[in-house]
């Protein structure tokens, strides 16, 4: 057998991996993914807030958390992660995890009661990774 290496970056093969792992994993253990997509939108039925991640695994995954430039101060965010945990718990989840760069929304979170539980540091701290979880056990 011959290999070759290719750094060509192919959408059908990354996705032909990702299904691969999929297979995987679920021989191992039950799959149950279920996605969550939250929005808020203005009179134009503009998005203008929202937050879309998966339960899975007894996690919910938060993917984005975005909210306008425009409409931030409302509380639209915390409001957004309220109906997630809801919807979290409703799924039985046990937690909630985010990943978030230091010039993101760290201090949102820790707020909204997440907590660190492991951290990429970079010498420019704007691009420290942090990966943060709520508890829902409690």
């Amino acid at each position: 057998m011959k290999l070759k290496f290719s750094d060509k970056h192919s959408k059908d093969d990354d996705k032909y991996l990702y299904e691969q792992l999929k297979k995987h994993n679920s021989e191992i253990i039950k799959r149950d993914n279920e996605p969550v997509s939250l929005y808020y939108k203005d009179e134009n039925g503009e998005i203008i807030a929202g937050l879309t991640g998966k339960t899975q695994w007894g996690s919910l995954l938060i993917e984005i958390l975005w909210v306008h430039q425009n409409y931030r101060s409302r509380s639209l965010g915390a409001k957004l992660l309220a109906k997630a945990e809801s919807i979290a718990q409703e799924r039985k989840c046990q937690t909630m995890v985010v990943e978030t760069m230091g010039f993101q929304a760290k201090a949102f979170y820790q707020k909204n009661d997440f907590k660190v539980f492991g951290a990429v540091e970079n010498t420019n701290p704007k691009l420290n990774c942090f990966y943060m979880k709520k508890d829902l056990s409690l």
